[in-house]
């Protein structure tokens, strides 16, 4: 489920820090110590927050049809073969195998966009790179 959003005369959307943090992480299946919330979701894009617990990982199969942009917001986390830290940025292209680990004793939050957004919730897509 996605966060609330206002939208503005303009069409400016925006949710409210509190609205985030009020909202539960919901565990991703098959991948402990990996939480997902929903931000938003309008047409083919959606946007995420990741949560992983220290010395948690996803297996980062790769989507053939979805990029994705990720953002570390908090922590230290490896994808693909780049270290990244607070600020750092990537796209994993379509087809890319990305997996992601948490790295250092207080784990990582990421922003994840990811496009065209096939059917189904981004829980579910996440959950399903998780599992075997």
């Amino acid at each position: 489920m996605s966060v609330p959003v206002w939208t503005d005369t303009n069409g400016v959307a925006a949710t409210g820090a509190e609205q985030i943090r009020r909202q539960p992480w919901t565990p991703v299946v098959g991948c402990p110590g990996v939480f997902i919330k929903e931000l938003s979701r309008r047409g083919e894009l959606a946007d995420v927050l990741l949560r992983i617990e220290p010395g948690a990982s996803t297996p980062g199969r790769p989507h053939q049809r979805i990029e994705q942009h990720i953002w570390v917001l908090e922590g230290e986390a490896a994808i693909g073969l780049h270290r990244l830290s607070v600020g750092g940025y990537t796209v994993v292209p379509p087809g890319t195998a990305h997996p992601i680990h948490a790295i250092g004793s207080w784990g990582c939050v990421l922003l994840q966009s990811q496009i065209p957004l096939p059917a189904g919730s981004v829980t579910e897509i996440v959950s399903t790179s998780c599992q075997q």
